[in-house]
């Protein structure tokens, strides 16, 4: 009899207790918001309105906040988020103040939790990976020294314009064989990809890199187009199978490289990496891994950075000119017997203002994700936005490189002399990061790219097969990627310039 009264009534009962757990959490985020914390934005929809919000707009959700609200730090409620709630900031002026504090509002926190999810690392290893420095404390832990090594073996000298070397030297290897046909039509942004990641990792993983076989570089970016699934979905083995597997197939090569003794033949900086990791007896699996969290940090971002920049380069030719025209200094030309000889100092290129200044308008325009932190103690910011422990900061990379009030009434514009023509405003730029979490590997992206696209602004014409350049688009969907690359194809004709055709290529660092 009982069990028919429940029958009966069950269907009655559900709207009330649905009502009265959405009545708890909104009750329990408003319990849990001080009075001093940032504003707080209402979502359109109860609980779930601004997750909603950012399924369908990304990063440039919190832009459209920013727009509306012209808060320079608020509060969202976030399902599924400690405290149930974010903070954003927008402000440049703002940031600083969580700059100077990066033990109270963390890096590392969160570089060890993404770091473990994304290469899937065992409990040990990720247990070591998650041993933090406290406040007022010295004590030696594997984040640490794994990022003194990346930051030692990356900074401008001799290591890195050796590193710059293999790299430029493993693009030749391709350029030359476009040299070879009198057209090679590609569709733009897969060929630039794919000579990126090869060549930064060859400068990396040396001669048994395992980028080296286009099928482990197939599977990376299987994996690496659908990261966020496999870091949250629940089961990603079997509901995200596909990149899961690839991940699997990369480590698996990763594993050889370590049987067969690639490490020996490897850039000082992955040779650093290896020995911090036998310090803290870290295996050999959960080394392969890591090096897939490595991939993630020097491919993912650099490749579209790459792309936009190559394309921002040949879309215009007034700045395509003026390029060549800033690359002629570094290019020295030989005949011996009738063979003509380039060299090209590619060290150099990076200190080009108009180079420079290009790469950088392509990260103020295109890296609009956001930079995560983790507060790791109640901390006010400007000494009147109080940020509780334990919740997430993203800091809005779109809403310092598009404020008006730092990059003028020109901000949503691309200019290619934009970093020639005026001095960078202070705190406005964060396309590298910023305080004492800028990218390591900064330099040797800035030396690859800008070299790649100096060669072949010198070396070739690229046109777009339509017969004009249309802007693709920017594909937002990977939200564990700062630079988006483009949405659509851009399809384009390589060929030989005149008189560039002929010799052979060598390269000063």
């Amino acid at each position: 009899m009982e069990a028919a009264k429940l029958t009966i009534f069950a269907p009655w009962l559900v709207p009330f207790l649905i009502a009265g757990a959405l009545l708890l959490l909104i009750n329990g985020f408003r319990r849990a918001r001080g009075h001093r914390e940032p504003p707080f934005i209402a979502p359109k929809f109860p609980i779930f309105g601004h997750l909603i919000g950012f399924t369908q707009r990304r990063f440039d959700y919190y832009y459209d906040l920013y727009k509306s609200s012209r808060h320079e730090i608020y509060t969202l409620s976030f399902p599924g988020m400690p405290g149930g709630k974010v903070y954003v900031l927008n402000s440049p002026k703002l940031l600083p103040h969580a700059q100077r504090v990066p033990h109270k509002i963390s890096l590392a926190h969160v570089d060890a939790i993404y770091t473990a999810k994304i290469a899937g690392l065992s409990d040990s290893a990720g247990k070591t990976f998650a041993e933090y420095s406290h406040v007022g404390e010295s004590k030696p832990t594997y984040l640490a020294e794994g990022l003194s090594n990346a930051y030692s073996a990356t900074k401008p000298g001799p290591l890195l314009n050796r590193a710059t070397k293999v790299a430029v030297e493993t693009l030749e290897i391709s350029l030359r064989k476009l040299d070879q046909n009198e057209t090679n039509s590609v569709e733009f942004n897969a060929w630039v990809r794919n000579e990126i990641a090869v060549s930064i990792t060859q400068s990396a993983w040396g001669p048994q890199n395992p980028y080296q076989d286009p099928e482990i570089c197939r599977a990376f970016w299987e994996f690496q187009e659908n990261v966020p699934g496999v870091m949250f979905f629940p089961f990603s083995k079997y509901t995200c199978a596909r990149p899961y597997a690839a991940r699997e197939k990369v480590t698996e090569a990763f594993i050889k490289f370590y049987a067969n003794g690639g490490n020996d033949t490897a850039s000082p900086w992955v040779q650093g990496a290896t020995n911090v990791s036998n310090r803290w007896k870290i295996t050999d699996l959960d080394k392969a891994r890591l090096d897939i969290a490595n991939s993630h940090g020097i491919i993912a971002n650099a490749t579209p950075t790459g792309f936009w920049t190559m394309y921002h380069i040949f879309s215009d030719q007034a700045v395509l000119q003026e390029v060549r025209a800033t690359m002629e200094p570094l290019l020295t030309t030989t005949e011996i017997d009738g063979n003509i000889n380039y060299i090209l100092d590619v060290c150099q290129i990076r200190e080009i203002p108009l180079m420079k200044s290009i790469l950088y308008e392509v990260l103020r325009c295109y890296a609009n994700g956001v930079g995560t932190r983790m507060v790791v103690e109640d901390t006010v910011l400007a000494d009147r936005h109080l940020l509780k422990k334990g919740s997430f900061l993203f800091i809005s990379n779109q809403s310092c490189h598009l404020d008006q009030s730092s990059w003028g009434p020109t901000a949503h514009q691309f200019n290619a002399r934009r970093f020639v023509e005026s001095k960078t405003p202070r705190n406005a730029f964060v396309g590298w990061g910023g305080g004492q979490s800028m990218c390591p590997g900064r330099f040797l992206a800035q030396n690859q790219i800008l070299s790649f696209c100096a060669m072949m602004a010198l070396r070739f014409e690229a046109r777009p097969r339509g017969g004009s350049w249309v802007h693709p688009g920017t594909d937002t969907r990977n939200t564990t990627i700062n630079v988006h690359p483009p949405k659509r194809e851009v399809l384009v004709d390589i060929t030989p310039r005149e008189g560039r055709r002929l010799g052979s290529w060598r390269f000063s660092c």
